[in-house]
């Protein structure tokens, strides 16, 4: 008997993946234990009437990650001509979140070196995906936002359709 006390007394619970709450539906476990005798009084085998114990799991929110998979990032700045056309500036730009199918906001903003006249917005394309998506765009000064609860595939498709433009003098 000791060993099985020994064994149930380390028993442990586990669950390795990103989101083990399926979405919020799935926030507890219930384990039941059961046990046998050998059946050394030669009697019978009985079983023990179950014992349960539930486990609340608590969800971590983990955050989205936002990647620039261009290979030369660090050594090579994008590049704007005055007067030029407009610059695709999000095309190599990925989201993910481990534990999340939909966004809710994004904000994109010029946080260096503003200058009136700078602008971001979409593509034709780009923009199209959002509203479609019901995702809604506000500029105010240096601050692009995206608000509106749509797939993440919907915010990369407009992200690498974003552009920056300087219509210059």
């Amino acid at each position: 008997i000791d060993s099985y006390v020994f064994a149930l007394n380390n028993l442990t619970f586990k669950n390795p993946g990103t989101d083990p709450t399926d979405n919020n539906t799935k926030t507890s476990r219930k384990i039941t234990f059961e046990v046998s005798d050998a059946n050394s009084d030669v009697v019978g085998r009985v079983w023990s009437l179950p014992l349960s114990r539930t486990i609340t799991v608590v969800a971590v929110n983990d955050s989205t990650i936002i990647t620039d998979t261009r290979s030369n990032k660090t050594t090579t700045a994008l590049k704007f001509t005055e007067r030029g056309t407009d610059l695709v500036i999000g095309d190599s730009l990925t989201l993910s979140d481990v534990d999340d199918v939909k966004l809710d906001s994004v904000i994109v903003t010029i946080s260096e070196k503003y200058l009136v006249g700078d602008s971001l917005f979409f593509s034709a394309s780009g923009i199209s995906k959002l509203t479609n998506s019901g995702v809604t765009t506000y500029w105010n000064d240096s601050v692009l936002t995206l608000s509106g609860s749509a797939s993440i595939d919907s915010y990369v498709f407009a992200l690498n359709n974003l552009t920056f433009k300087n219509p210059g003098t």
